[in-house]
């Protein structure tokens, strides 16, 4: 794997984007503590009820509810709340997930 340097955390067009990757056993032992590594707050230091910046497809900024985060989404002039997993609890299956790098 190639070495990423840790993220400016003053610079969000710095932060990468959360990988989708089949192969959710290297998903989980390789890329997953390498995203940990280079600034992505894991699971487990989150605290309900903050706000955070990070990075998903249609959102730079999340909510964290203890289980899952939340975001308003604009989509076509409508804006509406969305849910979305942590980089941690990704599915498998291509669907999105938000991963934060710092608490606003």
């Amino acid at each position: 794997m190639r070495e990423r340097k840790p993220v400016n955390l003053d610079r969000p067009e710095t932060w990468p984007d959360a990988p989708r990757l089949w192969d959710m056993k290297r998903y989980k032992e390789e890329l997953v503590p390498e995203l940990i590594r280079i600034g992505g707050i894991p699971k487990s230091s989150l605290i309900p009820g903050r706000t955070y910046l990070g990075t998903c497809r249609n959102s730079g900024k999340a909510r964290w509810d203890g289980k899952e985060f939340e975001y308003i989404r604009t989509k076509f002039g409508s804006s509406y709340p969305e849910r979305i997993p942590h980089f941690e609890d990704d599915p498998g299956n291509g669907s999105d997930v938000f991963l934060p790098f710092k608490e606003i």
